[in-house]
């Protein structure tokens, strides 16, 4: 059984997901398809989407898997571009990947944001991120109860049992070891068009990937299945 509690909910006029389009190991494991947020001539638009969660383990270790890609995106300077997607608890606090034009440049960054889009807690992970290219972005969230939450970022891993690209210890995401109760993709502001795929949550990397940690034989597989995914997008 899959872990969403209700089909997805909210201003779902320019969002396209199919039945498939939605994976998250441990929450839901669907294969195949992808969802598409259309931004209709970069119109502006605040709005989210959302999929309630059923009850989700405790843990104090998460990991989130997700694909983006920014084909067809035709952004336009400062005009606070931007649309992420991922999973959050009832405040939007959690761990959500897309893109922001930062810089107020037309080309959007890949970024991540662990405190919600209205929030500055937005850590830039490519400059300009290319529009015809997939970016994997694998995360793990170490949740300190007592404040002071490290997160763990690979982009574009060729394994993610190497140093991680980047970490971040001086965020506070959550205090709860359950903290996760929905899916959301949102943009407060303008949005271009963005994919998701391989959108997954897990509470080890083995799902979230599909790959165990951490040995040879490992380090091998996740090659080969971060290459396979590229290719497919």
């Amino acid at each position: 059984p899959d872990g969403f509690g209700v089909a997805h909910a909210g201003s779902s006029g320019n969002f396209v997901a199919n039945a498939t389009g939605e994976d998250s190991a441990a929450v839901s494991y669907e294969q195949g398809g992808r969802m598409q947020w259309v931004g209709v001539g970069n119109f502006p638009f605040n709005r989210n989407i959302t999929r309630q969660l059923k009850p989700t383990p405790s843990s104090n270790e998460w990991w989130l898997s997700i694909q983006v890609n920014r084909l067809n995106w035709t952004g336009t300077p400062a005009n606070n571009t931007q649309v992420v997607g991922g999973f959050v608890n009832a405040a939007g606090l959690g761990l959500q990947v897309g893109y922001d034009d930062l810089s107020d440049d037309g080309l959007p960054e890949l970024v991540l944001r662990s405190g919600g889009v209205s929030s500055s807690a937005t850590t830039s992970l490519k400059t300009d991120a290319a529009s015809n290219d997939n970016q994997l972005v694998i995360v793990q969230l170490l949740v300190n109860q007592a404040g002071d939450d490290v997160m763990n970022i690979w982009i574009d891993p060729t394994s993610v049992l190497n140093p991680a690209d980047l970490s971040i210890t001086n965020q506070n995401i959550t205090d709860s070891l359950t903290p996760f109760t929905q899916s959301k993709y949102e943009s407060p502001g303008q949005s271009g068009v963005v994919y998701f795929d391989e959108v997954r949550l897990a509470t080890s990397l083995l799902g979230a990937t599909g790959v165990p940690e951490p040995t040879s034989l490992a380090l091998m597989g996740l090659g080969t299945l971060l290459i396979a995914r590229r290719r497919r997008g």
